[in-house]
């Protein structure tokens, strides 16, 4: 992602492509603050999961963006949508989105997956986690890591499928601490996308 400056206007002159769903000032990059800040390779998608939530079944959230100009989506019942403006990298981006979830009495988030994306890939990301805003929420057919995939699927990143947080991680990650990465915006390696049988009556799901 090529970003210009005018010395003149004192601002960045390309607009975010994920507009104001990244926060009201659209013509931000890396916080204004390219000297410590970089946006390789555009943007990121970064699945984060609170392993101990719902009874060890986990909750899923999405954060979705670039320095500064971070997202946090959280599906179930009904759709979180915050701006997290001063997280400068993932880790505080992932600070911050459990900041929200202490503020609400929720479980931390632990772990993590990590798409390396284009900011065209993560404004698709984002059009799909924001539809998800009014849905009606079943635990265990519609429910928060349903949200997460569709948003990283939408972007056309492939993902093994399942219906609980921690089973995703699971299959999706090999790493079970924050931070895990696929370099190339796709799962690694060892871990490809599998078929995952739907859960029974009394399989219990996330979200929350």
């Amino acid at each position: 992602m090529e970003c210009l400056f005018s010395t003149e206007r004192r601002r960045w002159l390309n607009r975010d492509p994920l507009g104001e769903a990244s926060g009201l000032n659209v013509y931000a990059y890396v916080d204004n603050n390219p000297i410590d800040n970089i946006d390789p390779v555009g943007t990121n998608l970064i699945a984060v999961t609170a392993s101990s939530a719902v009874g060890g079944a986990g909750h899923e959230g999405v954060i979705i963006g670039t320095p500064g100009n971070y997202t946090y989506y959280s599906y179930g019942p009904g759709l979180t949508v915050q701006n997290l403006s001063n997280a400068t990298n993932e880790q505080s981006a992932i600070a911050a989105a459990n900041v929200i979830r202490a503020q609400q009495g929720l479980n931390a988030y632990d772990r993590s997956f990590v798409a390396d994306t284009t900011s065209q890939q993560d404004a698709q990301a984002a059009a799909a986690a924001n539809a998800w805003k009014g849905s009606i929420y079943d635990p265990a057919t519609n429910n928060c890591v349903e949200m997460v995939q569709d948003a990283f699927s939408s972007a056309g990143v492939p993902t093994a499928p399942a219906v609980i947080p921690n089973d995703w991680q699971d299959q999706n990650s090999t790493d079970p601490a924050v931070g895990a990465r696929a370099p190339t915006g796709r799962p690694t390696s060892s871990n490809p996308p599998v078929n995952v049988p739907p859960p029974s009556n009394n399989s219990k799901s996330g979200c929350h």
